[in-house]
């Protein structure tokens, strides 16, 4: 969070022939001319992108999330989140903000969400709004430590990932959450069994129920009881 390039990547800058894998990551408040988080220079290497958040980076140029150069090979991002990065125009609602590449050969992107989704298409992939919890947090300022970027209810990024994407000794999510929690609330649109994780670097830990009080309490009770009365009533034998 809140790195500063001069050039090129404002938190990391590839430009050997390695292939990272980026797991639980997250990537905030980071910027540069190109790649404000991150920029990718690395001839014939496959780095890969799993279940992390790259929010509010910013880039002069172009990617405000990531940059992918010419030369890179393969790049593949799945079960993340690019939401709120920012390109040349200040534009944070375009997919080139988000991500943009100079190769012939694009980023193969897979049940992430990508805000203002467009070329890149890919399985399983969702944009609009991602709900997270506070963007911008207390402090209204973008890329600060008070941010709050894990998803709140009703994101399209609950339980929408691909399970088999993730290493099998994943348990828990970047905050030392379990990374495999089931929301009721949500439909599942993912890929395996339930519970099937999430997009992005945090993991929803559930829609809370609400507590009833002693008022609605007496409701629940009172119907229950009609109900049963109607039960015994519909299979009492007839006199």
């Amino acid at each position: 969070a809140g790195n500063r390039g001069i050039e090129k990547g404002g938190a990391i800058y590839k430009s050997d022939t390695s292939s990272p894998i980026m797991l639980n990551t997250v990537f905030s408040g980071n910027s540069a001319n190109r790649g404000g988080a991150l920029y990718d220079f690395g001839e014939f290497s496959a780095p890969i992108i799993m279940s992390s958040t790259f929010v509010s980076n910013s880039a002069t140029q172009l990617g405000g999330g990531l940059f992918i150069d010419e030369f890179s090979r393969l790049f593949t991002i799945t079960n993340s989140l690019f939401a709120h990065n920012t390109d040349t125009n200040g534009n944070n609602a375009n997919e080139s903000a988000q991500i943009s590449f100079s190769t012939s050969r694009p980023p193969v992107v897979s049940y992430s969400f990508i805000q203002g989704l467009d070329s890149l298409k890919g399985i399983g992939n969702v944009s609009g709004d991602p709900y997270l919890v506070d963007p911008d947090g207390a402090d209204d300022i973008r890329g600060t430590d008070d941010d709050g970027v894990a998803i709140g209810p009703g994101s399209p990024c609950i339980d929408a990932g691909n399970n088999s994407n993730l290493p099998r000794n994943t348990i828990l999510d970047f905050a030392g959450n379990d990374r495999f929690v089931d929301d009721l609330a949500t439909q599942d649109t993912g890929i395996g069994d339930a519970p099937i994780v999430d997009m992005g670097a945090y993991e929803f830990q559930g829609t809370p129920v609400p507590a009833l009080s002693g008022a609605g309490l007496a409701v629940m009770l009172g119907l229950f009881l009609i109900l049963g009365i109607l039960v015994i009533r519909r299979f009492q034998p007839p006199e």
